[in-house]
């Protein structure tokens, strides 16, 4: 027995997109029936009846109030059971109905509510649909859309985000304390076992094991195999050179907008490490977005390597400070990357001698920076004042004047040097 809840973001992204109507779904669902023979009907709750694909739509998309428009207006479940497991429920359609009447049951009341109440099949808004054929992906041993052998009939679950009454929101992708779908997966296949009497003990001297411990028996062995099947298998060296073109791509452009730079063959050596686990491709897209927003992170590659960025104050030695005023004073950096004006960046460099500046992780306030500019604008026109006093003060340096004023009249200068005293005498200074 297979039981998934399906997320959006990592499988059938545009099929199962779930924060909008339920139509594209109903549309997937009847498609897949109809490339395989077969009418597609939906059943629901018991003695709801027949439900066609407009009926579930509408149903589905007037329960959601509420909810914000990007949220979640429903989720997709799938009951798979294997080929054994098919063949002792005979074909018998209205087992299997029952049987995912039982499943919608136990889902509605694995939820944790926040005032202690517990809920049912009856307090879900939920209809699912039968599809008999299954087709090869291309993973496994079989071709791509080559349709697959045996018995493959499974149960398609659309189940609306919020109860019947449109009070609680029920999120199955949530954290464990709120949905254990672990828990809930277990008590699927215990709840088929049940149904087909295959929870009894063969042995008659004694007690066949509880509801409780056959689930728990269940949860180890799921979680088992998830863990085997987290030990990723080695890449052919076809596999390998595909993955670093890959990763040369986004080195480059990482490189294109960082000073630092990263070392390609360093990069694929962690990249071999970690078996070109997705998280490494994701690690490298979180740098290329830190530089976009002119975030400095602090070794690359350790990063790269265990996810985790690493302190700035960790790796400076005895004496050095961390820079990280925005007016760009002192700029005499031996770490990090260079201050460009024009991008109004400015990363965190470390200094030799002691810098004043503000407190590490610190930026200047909007008043502080306003104060130091209106400071440095006073010290300038103090310096442009003391200037021209002294100018003023040397009239007779030709060097220092125009030829107009070279071939002025004696008797215009001795005028002029009698008059300066009274201009500073009523304190007027020409700028």
């Amino acid at each position: 027995m297979y039981t998934k809840v399906i997320n959006p973001d990592k499988h059938g992204r545009k099929v199962y997109a779930n924060t909008g109507s339920a139509r594209r779904t109903t549309n997937y669902l009847e498609k897949e029936a109809k490339a395989n023979g077969h009418e597609l009907a939906f059943f629901g709750q018991a003695g709801a009846g027949k439900l066609n694909a407009d009926e579930v739509v509408e149903m589905m998309d007037a329960n959601h109030k509420g909810l914000r428009k990007e949220a979640a207006k429903f989720y997709s479940l799938v009951l798979s059971p294997s080929q054994n497991e098919l063949a002792a429920l005979g074909g018998d359609d209205h087992a299997l109905q029952r049987y995912t009447r039982d499943v919608m049951d136990l889902y509605a009341k694995n939820f944790t509510l926040r005032d202690d109440r517990q809920l049912g099949a009856k307090d879900l808004v939920w209809a699912a649909a039968r599809h008999q054929d299954r087709q090869h992906r291309g993973l496994d041993e079989g071709e791509q859309g080559e349709h697959k052998l045996g018995l493959q009939t499974h149960v398609h679950i659309i189940v609306s985000a919020r109860d019947a009454a449109q009070r609680t929101t029920l999120n199955p992708l949530g954290v464990a304390t709120r949905f254990n779908r672990v828990e809930f997966y277990a008590q699927a296949e215990v709840q088929l076992e049940k149904q087909l009497g295959w929870d009894k003990s063969r042995n008659i001297r004694s007690e066949p094991p509880s509801w409780e411990e056959q689930v728990a028996h269940k949860v180890a062995a799921i979680t088992e195999r998830a863990a085997a099947n987290r030990v990723r298998k080695p890449l052919t060296e076809e596999q390998v050179a595909t993955k670093n073109v890959k990763l040369d791509e986004q080195i480059a452009r990482l490189n294109g907008k960082i000073y630092e730079q990263l070392d390609s063959a360093q990069v694929k050596e962690i990249a071999k490490e970690l078996n070109y686990a997705p998280q490494l491709y994701w690690r490298l897209s979180q740098l290329e977005r830190d530089a976009d927003r002119g975030n400095y992170v602090p070794d690359r590659p350790a990063y790269l390597l265990t996810g985790k960025k690493a302190d700035i104050s960790e790796l400076l030695e005895p004496g050095e400070k961390f820079f990280s005023a925005s007016d760009g004073t002192g700029w005499q950096a031996n770490l990090g990357e260079p201050y460009d004006p024009a991008e109004d960046y400015y990363p965190t460099p470390t200094y030799k001698e002691p810098v004043e500046t503000t407190p590490p992780y610190e930026w200047p306030s909007p008043m502080q920076t306003l104060e130091r500019t209106v400071a440095r604008m006073e010290a300038e026109i103090v310096a442009r004042l003391a200037q021209k006093r002294s100018e003023s003060e040397q009239p007779n340096e030709p060097a220092q004047r125009g030829p107009e004023q070279q071939r002025e009249p004696a008797q215009h200068r001795e005028s002029a040097q009698r008059s300066e005293p009274e201009q500073d005498r009523d304190g007027e200074v020409e700028m």
